[in-house]
């Protein structure tokens, strides 16, 4: 908190690096656990960024996603889904389908389409899981390439809808899949 305050008194308070401090200090409060400071920071961050670069730029988008993601990992299913939904919009409006934070997005957003996941989930909710990893999929290939460690993610989600269909082979073949994307870019282990 001294960096930030420093940083606000020699770069002045409209500073991109006051907002990356911000976050970080946002990140390193969930770091140790301190969901309070976290999602304190986050908003601090999500407002410097609206103020600073304006609605559509990717600091709001990554705003939207880090309160989105907190709000999930948190519980809070039903509060996340607008910064999420907020930011998929954005990130696929401004950074493309293919963006890695659109990516990123996509992920939180397949996160709260199969929360709580010791519950069966509606076909409705499956459905449009199944409906996103499939786009995801398509713009991971085409802007990441064949074997980018996004499309590891995409097919560890597709393995667990059919896990939740009751389809336990395919599933296993998505993880497979999700192995074999994954030993190629970090190597078996």
């Amino acid at each position: 908190e001294e960096t930030l305050e420093r940083r606000r008194r020699v770069l002045g308070p409209d500073h991109p690096e006051v907002g990356s401090t911000i976050t970080n200090l946002g990140v390193a409060y969930a770091g140790i656990g301190d969901t309070e400071k976290t999602r304190q920071d986050f908003e601090e961050s999500l407002e410097f960024s609206r103020r600073v670069e304006g609605e559509d730029s990717p600091g709001t988008i990554i705003g939207l996603l880090n309160l989105s993601a907190l709000l999930t990992n948190e519980g809070f299913q039903e509060a996340a889904w607008p910064y999420n939904d907020h930011a998929w919009e954005l990130g696929q409006r401004i950074m493309g389908p293919g963006n890695r934070i659109t990516l990123a997005a996509g992920l939180v957003r397949l996160d709260l389409l199969l929360r709580p996941i010791d519950t069966v989930r509606p076909e409705a909710d499956l459905q449009q899981a199944e409906t996103l990893l499939r786009q995801m999929q398509t713009d991971a290939k085409a802007s990441l390439g064949e074997h980018h460690s996004t499309l590891a993610w995409i097919a560890a989600g597709r393995a667990f809808v059919l896990l939740h269909r009751g389809q336990a082979e395919q599933a296993l073949v998505g993880m497979d899949e999700a192995t074999a994307i994954m030993s190629q870019q970090h190597g078996p282990n």
